[in-house]
């Protein structure tokens, strides 16, 4: 599965960020970015986040943040790839 986040912005033009195509030391590097900006992991980044009231720039972080957890969480942490599909 590939995961794409377009960002539009006014100053910067058009932004596309494909996450399969991060390698795992951008990826690893860029979840750590965010806990060290909000001062914790992602999870209870979540459970305190309110889309109602975020800034844009959180929420542009959120969405980011959240697919570089979720690819990293899609691949094999040992080898950097992604898991094999189990078959049933």
């Amino acid at each position: 599965m590939t995961r794409k986040l377009v960002i539009e912005s006014s100053e910067d033009g058009r932004t596309e960020i494909n996450y399969s195509s991060l390698d795992m030391r951008e990826i690893t590097g860029r979840i750590k970015t965010y806990e060290k900006r909000y001062g914790i992991n992602f999870e209870k980044f979540l459970q305190s986040y309110n889309c109602d009231n975020a800034s844009p720039q959180e929420i542009t972080d959120y969405m980011d943040w959240k697919n570089l957890v979720a690819e990293l969480a899609d691949r094999d942490l040992s080898t950097g790839r992604e898991k094999p599909v189990e078959k049933h």
